[in-house]
């Protein structure tokens, strides 16, 4: 599932905390791009600092690729000031028995433009009973300078880490609740 991007919001640069397709048995992650624009338009993927390679999509086109052996973030997704262009990431998971695709999750990128220091997820399932669930938190910097991150569970400090620009972290907490992540920066 994903939330649509409303069309006032469409945007040139979108980020995204992570990107991971270092296990392809356990993970699939597919960028997916789309041109929204009425000319074609070249649409430049970067991770983690790297650039993967610029795609040439014409009006009303879309495509996704993928990275195996890549694990790292933050994910953006770029083109022309001005440019009308989506883009998102679409992960397919399955358990280690390696039988079936058995989660699927999608993330619209977020619009450079709505990057902020603080961000709420409204509930963690990290408590060790949920057996089935790999609950993760992603955590990514995306400025040009380095930053320190915050994150609290249930209003209880869980850890400030300090992340270089264009890096990004994978968190796991053996608890649940409401989460808050803020930036110094």
């Amino acid at each position: 599932q994903s939330m649509a991007l409303p069309d006032d919001n469409i945007s040139n640069i979108y980020v995204m905390p992570r990107y991971d397709y270092s296990n392809p048995a356990q993970l699939y992650d597919a960028v997916l791009l789309a041109n929204v624009d009425t000319v074609s338009r070249d649409i430049t993927v970067t991770i983690g600092g790297t650039e993967m390679g610029t795609y040439t999509l014409g009006p009303s086109g879309s495509v996704f690729k993928l990275y195996p052996g890549v694990a790292d973030g933050p994910l953006v997704v770029s083109s022309d000031a001005g440019a009308k262009i989506i883009a998102s990431l679409d992960e397919l998971r399955r358990e280690k028995s390696g039988v079936g695709w058995n989660g699927q999750s999608e993330m619209m990128g977020l619009p450079s433009s709505q990057l902020s220091d603080k961000y709420l997820i409204p509930i963690y399932f990290g408590d060790p009973s949920y057996v089935t669930l790999d609950a993760e938190v992603f955590i990514a910097n995306a400025d040009t300078v380095t930053t320190d991150i915050a994150v609290r569970i249930g209003g209880t400090p869980k850890g400030t880490y300090t992340l270089q620009p264009n890096t990004s972290q994978v968190l796991r907490y053996p608890v649940d609740g409401a989460v808050e992540i803020s930036s110094s920066n």
